[in-house]
Order: structure tokens, then C-alpha cells, then sequence
């Protein structure tokens, strides 16, 4: 972290809400106050011209409406359009585009090369223009802004089905949207890749749809750490390495995203997520308890009076509830990974554990399974817990093992 620079107040403007990554981002790169506020396009003048702030990271809607306060303002903001950082210096105000600087940087980290393809980039806001210019300056064939129109235009689609490569810059995908998608990909054939700038939540619908067709899905998560990266050494006017910002990025990852724990009956997920919830600090979750708390009645109980279709409604809407939220763990039932939507929902903000534990050492004391039919299901079950995971992690003699795999995999230790 850049320290001594306390006295240094940093205003985040626009429609900042929901955008809880970028402060905590900029908190662990640099000392200086972070201040989110939320600004309409009519109060931009009055808060540029607050010399109390030494510099502004601007969103949407402001991004182009601030240029006309910069007395200066750098090559690559004037090529953009806009600009999305400004720093004060000697009274006066420059502006620049680090959003270009940090989809340079994820077309680098992906190894993405745009040169000579059809680009199609959803939306034509002040992001699409900085993701346009890059695509430019790195020799892409033919670059396609989409409007709202032309993504629900099956026509459009049509004509279009031999891009390369999809950039989304819509917000369709956060906040109250989360389970929506800006366009259908079947339609696409040759897609190489799909990249969504959002990095919140960690994979969006349309991301997860990418997946499902086989079809490489890119987060925004690469471009938030060096767009960040580049204003906080604005801001500061000193270089931060790039060891220090992936480390700063992943930390906060890290803790926003809920632990999320699938395996077999009997593998030990109960247990294990009371253990690692009371390790990290973190809100522990069991879907199973929360079914059997709401319905006033055990698991056998439930099955037997309202059976298993009742059961795993229930079961989809809790893991529904507690998967929207941040850096709590989950332990899921076994069967939680049967529904699609479910593992949709799982993934979206968290990373998801698979407990593999040998079939003869699963529990089946008080279970409803044999041992025959948990054999029988153990080989039906594992292909879907694999596909599902994001982490493996082999259950050992102890809980404690389990915790200890469980954090050096999210942390990355």
C-alpha cells in the first residue's frame, strides 16, 4: 500500500451504488480518504470546482460531461471522449481515461488479440468508448457498437454471427438484474470469446451463458485492478507494482466472495462450513437447516410428507436468498447441484468448493441412503459436482484439514 497520503481526499462520483469492489480496491492500493457519493450530472461543476478534493474517480453518467471542466487532459482521454479519473494539480485539473488502460490490460492478460476480427461490443456509453478505441488501436477488423435495438434485432444477429469476440459494457447483469443476459448466443458460431467488463458479480449471465456453450468467458475483474491501478499512481503520483495490485485485487475478492460448499451425503460439508465460517470470521449458512428451521419439521420429515419436488423448491429459493449476498460460507445439500438455476446462482458471486471425499468413507448414520444406493449415487452425482466447482478439495482425517486446503485455495496462499 502507498502510505502518507492522508491528507489527500478522493471523491468516487456518479451512480457509485452497488460498486463496493472499486473503494475497497482503492483502499488496500493507497492511504488517502475514498469518498463515494452519489452526483447527478447537474451538481458535477460544483463538487469539480471543490478544491478540498485532490482528485475525482468518475462513473457513469459523468464520465463525458466532465471534460469540459479539465483545463488539461491526456492523449488517451481526448481519443476516448471522456475521461474517468482527474487529479488536481497547481490549481488546475487534468483528466484521463484509465478505462482504456485497464481493457488494454485484460486484452494482454487474456492474450487476446482483436487484429483483423469482427468486434461486436454491446452498448455505446462512455465505456464502449474507450473499449472501441482500444480495439482500434490494436488493428481489429471491424468493431460493431450495438445499441438496445440491435441486441434484441434477431436480424442483427444474424448478419453478425461470424464475430469473433463480444464486449459487453451494458449494465444488464448487476444489481437487480442479475439473472439476465443483454442477447442470446446461440445465435453466434464463430465466437472465440466473450468478454463483460463487469466485475460485479464475479460472473454475470451472460458470462455463465458463454460457459454453458463452451465459448471462453472473461470477467471484468483484470480491467477494475489496472484502471484502478493507473488512477490511485495519478492520484498519488508514484508506481504501484503490479505484484502489489494483484495481490490488492485478489484480497478483495477474495473476501466478497461467499464460500460455497457441495459434496456428497455424509462428505462432511455441515461440519467443515462451522469450522472455516469460524476461521475466517465469516456468517455460516447450512441450506438444509435453513429448510428444516423454516418448515418447522426434519429432512426425512419433509420428504415424506410433501416430498422431494416441495423439498427442492424450498431449497432453490434459500440458496437463491443467501447466494445474493457477500464473504458468507454455504453449505449446500447434496442434491443442491441438480438444478441449473442453482448452480447459476452459486456461481455468480461465490467460489464453490467441492468436497471429494472416497464413497466408503461417507457417513451414513441417520441418512436416507444406504450404502448400495449412495454407491449408485456417488457415480451419478461426481461428473455434476466437478462441473459445478471452482475448487476441489480432497475431505481429510480432520475438519481442520479441510479448512486449512479450503484457504490456501480461496486465498490463494
Amino acid at each position: 500500500m502507498l502510505t502518507g497520503f492522508k491528507d489527500k481526499r478522493i471523491a468516487f462520483i456518479g451512480n457509485v451504488k452497488d460498486k463496493i469492489l472499486l473503494p475497497r480496491l482503492h483502499g488496500m492500493l493507497a492511504d488517502y480518504s475514498f469518498e463515494c457519493i452519489e452526483l447527478k450530472r447537474s451538481h458535477l461543476k460544483r463538487i469539480l470546482s471543490d478544491t478540498s478534493y485532490s482528485g475525482y474517480f468518475l462513473t457513469s453518467p459523468l464520465k463525458g460531461a466532465a471534460m469540459q471542466y479539465m483545463d488539461e487532459v491526456s492523449e488517451t482521454a481526448r481519443k476516448v471522449g471522456c475521461v474517468n479519473t482527474a487529479v488536481r494539480r497547481d490549481g488546475r485539473l487534468y483528466g484521463d481515461n484509465t478505462d482504456y488502460t485497464g481493457f488494454a490490460s485484460l486484452l494482454d492478460a487474456y492474450k487476446i488479440s482483436p487484429s483483423g476480427k469482427k468486434i461486436i461490443v454491446l452498448g455505446t456509453g462512455d465505456m464502449a468508448k474507450a473499449v472501441r478505441a482500444v480495439l482500434s488501436d490494436r488493428g481489429a477488423d471491424e468493431i460493431l457498437l450495438a445499441t438496445r435495438d440491435d441486441i434484441t434485432d434477431l436480424s442483427y444477429t444474424d448478419i453478425h454471427d461470424d464475430a469473433a469476440l463480444i464486449v459487453n459494457t451494458t449494465h444488464t447483469g448487476m444489481a437487480n438484474r442479475l439473472d439476465v443476459s443483454p442477447l442470446s448466443l446461440r445465435y453466434f458460431n464463430g465466437l472465440e470469446a466473450v468478454v463483460d467488463v463487469i466485475y460485479y458479480p464475479f460472473r454475470t449471465e451472460l458470462m455463465l451463458q458463454a460457459e454453458e456453450c463452451g465459448i471462453r468467458a472473461i470477467g471484468g475483474q483484470e480491467l477494475l485492478k489496472a484502471c484502478t491501478k493507473a488512477s490511485c499512481e495519478l492520484f498519488c503520483d508514484k508506481k504501484i507494482t503490479e505484484l502489489a495490485a494483484s495481490r490488492a485485487e485478489a484480497a478483495v475478492e477474495a473476501e466478497l466472495k461467499n464460500i460455497v460448499l457441495v459434496g456428497m451425503p455424509g462428505c462432511g460439508k455441515s461440519v467443515i462450513a462451522k469450522e472455516l465460517a469460524k476461521s475466517l470470521g465469516r456468517e455460516v449458512f447450512d441450506t438444509d437447516d435453513e429448510i428444516s428451521r423454516r418448515a418447522g419439521l426434519g429432512i426425512p420429515e419433509i420428504y415424506e410428507l410433501f416430498g422431494e419436488e416441495y423439498f427442492r423448491t424450498n431449497e432453490a429459493q434459500i440458496i437463491k436468498e443467501v447466494s445474493r449476498g457477500t464473504g458468507a460460507v454455504v453449505a449446500c445439500g447434496a442434491g443442491a447441484i441438480l438444478q441449473e438455476e442453482n448452480i447459476k446462482e452459486l456461481r455468480r458471486k461465490s467460489t464453490v468448493v467441492f468436497l471429494r471425499r472416497e464413497v466408503e468413507r461417507l457417513a451414513t448414520s441417520g441418512k436416507r441412503f444406504g450404502r448400495d444406493a449412495l454407491m449408485k449415487l456417488y457415480k451419478e452425482r461426481i461428473p455434476l459436482y466437478l462441473a459445478a466447482s471452482d475448487v476441489i478439495v480432497d475431505v481429510g482425517e480432520t475438519p481442520k484439514d479441510a479448512v486449512r486446503s479450503i484457504v490456501k485455495a480461496v486465498y490463494k496462499k
